[in-house]
């Protein structure tokens, strides 16, 4: 997740850590 890494991080760090995102 590149582009959508903003919104997913806003929207994903409830449930997982920013790590997990990346």
């Amino acid at each position: 997740m590149q582009g959508m890494d903003s919104q997913e991080l806003h929207a994903g760090i409830h449930m997982v850590p920013v790590e997990v995102i990346e």
